[in-house]
């Protein structure tokens, strides 16, 4: 067996969680092997030491008390949303940042809004609207048949005299 394998029977042997057979195998591995034997050594000082360990008695209500913080703690942290903010303290920074973003936003919506935009699209949708009429203008059954390796034209033209399809 591997140091691994013994060093996990070594813990189990220590606490006397072990059968007869695995405690021969641990026996017969540490007396060749010195890493195996000085990790057991060390684990029987361990469980020595843990053995002679007086354990501490709390005072008569400590246990009670203790659970009783514990419950009222527990009842805070219960509170919510608003018991959250009952507890907020701002700092002059953290109101500062909050108060530059809200004038930040306002202005942002106030340049940006609905009305700014549409008119900058509304002015780039007559400059294509006129190029589309010139093309209209322009178009010939010959420049449609050219046009047509661009997409799905429709052949169907009829040059009106001044190129305009029907």
């Amino acid at each position: 067996m591997e140091c691994r394998g013994i060093q996990e029977l070594i813990v189990r042997y220590s606490s006397e969680d072990i059968g007869e057979a695995e405690k021969v195998i641990v026996d017969e591995h540490i007396r060749d092997c010195n890493g195996c034997e000085q990790y057991f050594l060390r684990s029987e000082k361990l469980w020595d030491a843990l053995d002679a360990w007086d354990e501490i008695e709390p005072e008569g209500e400590f246990v009670t008390k203790f659970w009783n913080k514990v419950s009222v703690e527990e009842d805070k942290a219960k509170t919510g949303f608003f018991g959250y903010l009952k507890g907020f303290k701002p700092n002059l920074a953290v109101s500062g940042a909050l108060a530059t973003v809200l004038i930040v936003g306002i202005f942002t919506f106030a340049l940006l809004g609905p009305g700014t935009l549409d008119r900058a699209f509304r002015s780039a949708d007559e400059k294509d609207e006129m190029i589309l009429i010139e093309l209209d203008r322009v178009t010939t059954s010959e420049t449609s048949e050219l046009l047509a390796i661009y997409g799905p034209w429709d052949n169907n033209f009829d040059v009106n005299g001044n190129g305009g399809m029907n």
